[in-house]
């Protein structure tokens, strides 16, 4: 995967996942602070400027963040499922 850089300070998130494996062990806090890191959890001027917002949610699980998170790092549906 290819790491986005934050917008404010275009530094990349030390947890951005680089493989669909490393995506899948995020962590409950992990995911909320890629959230923050990346202006969708509480939003700024900052929030609408990347690719793909989403909906951050303070009751969310942990999937529904997953959920979130694979559409804005850009991974499919199809990505993330093996058959």
């Amino acid at each position: 995967l290819f790491p986005f850089v934050e917008l404010d300070q275009g530094l990349v998130h030390p947890a951005f996942p680089q493989t669909v494996l490393s995506f899948w062990l995020l962590t409950d806090e992990q995911l909320e602070s890629l959230a923050q890191f990346y202006h969708q959890k509480i939003p700024n001027q900052y929030t609408d400027l990347y690719p793909c917002k989403i909906t951050w949610r303070y009751n969310m699980s942990r999937e529904e963040k997953r959920c979130e998170m694979s559409k804005f790092i850009g991974l499919l549906a199809r990505d993330l499922y093996v058959q």
